[in-house]
């Protein structure tokens, strides 16, 4: 049987959290623990809902949150990418697009249901 390595999240990044603030976060892999701090309203909290949404697919989670990009990148360097945009009636639009791990963009799909997906 080969040993397959197991896919954890290197990095969280998100953009324009509440149309504000921009948010690296590297997870420390070596001790397997990263500690969130900050004040109060920041987004610490909203920032693990969004994480624990996107890997549920639950992306109606999404239309309420302003935001304009959540970027998660995997030990072997794909990138899944939420990306929500305005359209010109005002509505929001949320983008899923995935990258491989050279960066090269392997699709984006809009949501257009926001019950579970599965990918």
């Amino acid at each position: 049987m080969t040993n397959i390595p197991m896919l954890r999240i290197k990095r969280i990044e998100v953009k324009k959290l509440f149309n504000l603030h921009d948010h690296i976060i590297e997870l420390n892999r070596d001790d397997n623990i990263t500690i969130l701090h900050g004040p109060n309203g920041v987004g610490k909290t909203v920032i693990l809902s969004m994480i624990n949404a996107l890997f549920a697919g639950k992306f109606g989670y999404f239309s309420s949150i302003p935001f304009q990009q959540i970027r998660v990148v995997l030990t072997n360097g794909f990138e899944i990418i939420l990306s929500a945009e305005m359209s010109n009636n005002s509505s929001k639009k949320i983008y899923l697009s995935l990258n491989d791990g050279n960066g090269t963009p392997l699709g984006k799909e809009p949501i257009t249901n926001f019950d579970i997906v599965v990918l």
